[in-house]
């Protein structure tokens, strides 16, 4: 279960750092979720999951990411 969680978050790290528009709406998809990236049970899972929420804070303008 963690490879398909690691494997998702390989795939927003590279989307996040596609995006052009620091307002696209592939921001809030995953909005209310990046906390659970963060906290994974699996270190490996929770390493990609932390760049994949580090790309989203690099992207997405400030009244998205609270930055």
């Amino acid at each position: 279960m963690w490879k398909a969680r690691l494997s998702g978050y390989e795939e927003l790290v590279k989307i996040y750092r596609k995006i052009d528009d620091e307002s696209s709406n592939e921001f809030n998809k995953y909005l209310g979720m990046l906390k659970k990236f963060v906290i994974d049970n699996n270190a490996v899972a929770q390493e990609k999951g932390l760049e994949a929420v580090l790309a989203f804070l690099e992207a997405a303008s400030p009244s998205i990411s609270g930055r």
